[in-house]
């Protein structure tokens, strides 16, 4: 996916947070746990720096006999949770959307639902 360097970007933010701000991290991660929920799960599957920053519970799990819609549309949720959480803790977050001939279908799902997001401000 071509937005995976996005959320490996934003991953890069939480750890610079953890290093100014250990409570600012903790309220950050607490955040998108509770949002995300357990596509989290899906989510570090895809993003595995993932789990090197937001320490989540083990026992969260996903269902494994899941069909590729379902699972499709359970992993655009987390993604656009995640990054409804993570745009409201920084300041300014921008965006800049370069060669999007090569992207894939699933990253223009993606920036579509980011960009409709009518919660995320």
């Amino acid at each position: 996916f071509g937005i995976i360097s996005l959320f490996r970007e934003l991953c890069g933010e939480i750890l610079e947070l953890r290093r100014r701000s250990k409570d600012a991290y903790q309220e950050l991660c607490d955040a998108i746990i509770s949002a995300v929920g357990d596509e989290i799960v899906l989510l570090s599957k895809v993003v595995p720096v993932l789990k090197e920053v937001i320490d989540f519970p083990e026992t969260m799990d996903v269902v494994a006999d899941q069909g590729n819609k379902e699972a499709k549309e359970r992993l655009k949720y987390g993604f656009l949770q995640f990054f409804r959480v993570v745009s409201t803790h920084f300041d300014h977050l921008v965006l800049v959307l370069d060669d999007l001939q090569w992207t894939d279908a699933m990253s223009i799902e993606l920036i579509d639902g980011i960009i409709g997001d009518k919660d995320n401000r």
